[in-house]
């Protein structure tokens, strides 16, 4: 077995669920040390290590946490095929980053290569991107840099990401005995009347509307007093996450006065969108990288939601690759030892390219 698929067994086995990074953390931070990195942690615990040499520095990121169910990983290889016991995640995501990066640092060191690197490991991205949110930037230089964070054939490039914002929404009417309707003020009442107004699903060409959560109520014969509403919304369009953000809230605002109820409403950004044009330098080159590898290009727009969108908000072109991977975020999970390969030779190759 070769060193890479060596140390991406070893890094499934270490349980780093989100908020339970901390040997992950170590075991990154000791690593890259030991590689004769230079290796620091921002106030967060995000981990930035270097390799410098001259020339345009090049970003490389994984994140350490992963889903649940994330401990007690046992790692099986049948056929080729890398997976979980069947009980938990594999880990997958975003392990295989995790290895491709120490893998191509490796590589960079022992084949004395001039090319200069930002490897950043962030926490808690499965929750909110949140190491990415509060990493401490004047740590970095470059400019550009490359993730591997989507499932999927390998050579597909996410070229667009939406604008997210997440909303919490809080009905708080008045319980009353179901036989006296009258004495109390429906929070679910309101709810219907919100959903009567509104869109879910996709609602245009570029945005989704969702609510994933309502939680309320105790007891069937007591009148729903409060609810509480947890939703999102996704635009590749800002304006148009803009309008559709606004009306939901506008339109909870607008119900509950009707009935002399309240709402507590909280939004929250939680990142920006994205959208590559294919005549970018970035794409050029991974392009011309997988060309060279005979590698088909498939280019992407997802809507899902990556470190990645924080990176390029805050200025730092990072580029997602899908790695090969499948079922993420399930008991499935699975990559072949081939497509491990095969990724870690994209990165090496993406890097070398510039």
């Amino acid at each position: 077995m070769n060193r890479l698929t060596t140390n991406f067994l070893k890094l499934v086995q270490i349980d780093s669920p989100t908020g339970f990074e901390n040997e992950i953390s170590d075991f990154v931070f000791q690593k890259m040390e030991k590689l004769g990195l230079d290796t620091t942690k921002d106030s967060y615990g995000n981990i930035i290590a270097k390799l410098t040499n001259e020339g345009e520095p090049i970003l490389l990121t994984a994140h350490l946490d992963t889903v649940e169910p994330g401990r007690g990983i046992k790692p099986v290889v049948e056929n080729g095929i890398i997976k979980s016991s069947g009980d938990t995640i594999l880990g997958a995501d975003n392990k295989v980053a995790l290895a491709i990066i120490i893998e191509t640092i490796e590589k960079l060191i022992e084949e004395k290569t001039s090319v200069n690197i930002e490897a950043v490991f962030t926490l808690s991205e499965e929750v909110g991107n949140y190491g990415a949110v509060n990493l401490d930037y004047s740590f970095l230089n470059a400019k550009k840099g490359y993730s591997f964070d989507s499932e999927g054939k390998i050579g597909t490039i996410i070229t667009a990401s939406p604008y997210y914002d997440r909303f919490d929404i809080k009905v708080i009417g008045k319980s009353a005995h179901a036989s006296q309707p009258e004495d109390g003020i429906n929070a679910l009442a309101i709810l219907n009347n919100v959903l009567n107004r509104i869109n879910l699903g996709k609602v245009d060409g570029d945005t989704l509307v969702n609510i994933g959560v309502i939680h309320g109520g105790s007891v069937r014969n007591t009148i729903l007093g409060e609810l509480e509403i947890k939703g999102e919304v996704r635009s590749f369009i800002e304006k148009n996450i803009n309008l559709n953000t606004q009306k939901i809230v506008e339109t909870f605002e607008e119900e509950v006065k009707k009935m002399n109820a309240k709402a507590i409403i909280d939004v929250v950004r939680e990142n920006p969108g994205f959208k590559f044009d294919k005549d970018e330098e970035i794409i050029k080159n991974a392009v011309k990288v997988f060309e060279k590898m005979k590698i088909k290009p498939i280019f992407n727009e997802s809507y899902g939601c990556y470190d990645g969108n924080i990176f390029i908000g805050k200025g730092i072109k990072v580029l997602n690759m899908c790695d090969g991977s499948k079922y993420s975020h399930t008991v499935n999970e699975q990559i072949s030892v081939e497509n491990l390969e095969k990724i870690a030779d994209v990165a090496y190759n993406l890097v070398l390219e510039g």
